[in-house]
């Protein structure tokens, strides 16, 4: 038995990899949302480097969400038909990070600055806590 909390807590291994993973892509999402909040100060390379780092998280994610959702169905014993259902469903509800940080940023239609925003900030806590969840109960049995 490991007298580590963190071991306790993520396991050990690859299992720590991929908790940390999950993690370093919500807090690039959390910085794109706060980077999104700002006004803009003119022509930088500051939008590019948000929207590369934006994309990397979003690609981690849109290959660790649905296996972590296909293992999660696993467990729970869904039918296969449900595991492959699944995988779309997940980068469907990925691809809203999208639109939202589209709304978040453009300066062209100024009523959907905050809502996008709000929406966008909400989605990234809730992809978050869906894939903690899922390996939770995974870990669970």
């Amino acid at each position: 038995m490991s007298s580590n909390g963190l071991a306790f807590i993520f396991g050990s291994g690859i299992s720590a990899l991929w908790y940390g993973s999950l993690f370093v892509a919500f807090i690039v999402l959390m910085g794109t949302g706060v980077y999104a909040c700002q006004e803009s100060t003119g022509p930088s390379g500051g939008p590019f480097i948000m929207l590369i780092l934006f994309f990397l998280a979003f690609t981690f994610l849109a290959i660790a969400s649905p296996i972590n959702a296909v293992l999660w169905a696993g467990s729970a014993n869904y039918a296969l038909w449900v595991k492959i259902l699944l995988v779309p469903a997940t980068w469907a509800l990925l691809a809203l990070l999208w639109t939202f940080l589209f709304w978040a940023t453009d300066p062209n239609y100024p009523e959907r600055l905050l809502p996008g925003r709000v929406l966008f900030f909400l989605h990234s806590i809730l992809t978050y806590a869906a894939n903690l969840w899922m390996l939770w109960r995974l870990r669970a049995g």
